[in-house]
């Protein structure tokens, strides 16, 4: 069993949440392990750095992980690189799963426009891919403090579509770690579509992490599925003769997009 394995097993013991470790099999050769808790809510698939084949692998994983969310249990897939640079956000993540983090209710809280600076801090500290432009942002805040942020992209035409309509990219949207803000996504999407005009909302929930549940849950409809695309590896560094480094990708296991028609 390999370090990332037993340290995410570390965690799940620190909060009391009970668990058993399963194997399978890829490439006919290697038995790799992943984490069940007992109660059959979560299924959890540490993937370390020194892991070959991901792109075979991954195929493999999404039939158990496709398996474990039609019977009701989620499923997400840790990278050990993730694990060590978003420690925190990966942490909360999984203990919201278990109603772990503090819940905020949104009608709690005000909504305001917010500042890209302050847009791009909560993001870097709280959102797994960090920040990106957007053109409008918003945010939750609950006694003052910050607690959800919000991104949506500029509504464009679809104009060679059979019924030409606007549509609009949910481009982020996470809460503070530590916080569940029930509701928030909801709010914000209603605050939106009240000051800016579309005729849907879509976005796109990575399949390592989401089969897009919560989205469907308030409205959203799965429309298709993308292929796997390179994210950013910080443990995968190249030193070259010349001095420069660059930064190797690997693969995710795609994306789904999802749409929110607005009547």
């Amino acid at each position: 069993m390999d370090n990332l394995a037993n340290d995410i097993m570390r965690f799940l013991d620190n909060h009391n949440i009970l668990y058993h470790t399963r194997t399978y099999q890829y490439m006919n050769v290697h038995d790799t392990t992943y984490i069940l808790t007992n109660d059959n809510k979560l299924a959890i698939f540490p993937i370390s750095s020194e892991t070959i084949g991901y792109e075979i692998l991954s195929q493999n994983l999404l039939m158990y992980m496709t398996t474990y969310r039609n019977n009701n249990c989620k499923a997400v897939i840790v990278h050990e690189h993730i694990w060590s640079t978003k420690n925190g956000i990966i942490k909360s993540i999984l203990l919201g799963y278990f109603k772990k983090n503090k819940i905020i209710y949104a009608r709690k809280t005000n909504i305001m426009d917010i500042a890209q600076t302050t847009y791009d801090d909560f993001l870097e500290q709280h959102h797994l891919l960090g920040t990106t432009r957007s053109r409008y942002k918003y945010g939750l805040y609950h006694l003052g403090k910050l607690v959800a942020v919000a991104g949506f992209g500029k509504p464009l035409y679809m104009k060679y579509e059979a019924i030409p309509y606007l549509s609009t990219e949910l481009i982020r949207f996470v809460n503070k770690s530590g916080i569940s803000v029930a509701g928030a996504l909801s709010k914000f999407i209603h605050h939106f579509t009240s000051q800016v005009h579309t005729d849907e909302i879509m976005t796109y929930v990575d399949l390592e992490w989401s089969n897009g549940e919560s989205y469907c849950k308030i409205g959203f409809e799965i429309t298709s599925a993308t292929p796997p695309i390179k994210i950013r590896d910080t443990s995968n560094v190249k030193q070259h003769n010349d001095g420069k480094t660059t930064m190797q990708g690997r693969p995710n296991m795609g994306n789904l997009k999802l749409v929110k028609k607005i009547f």
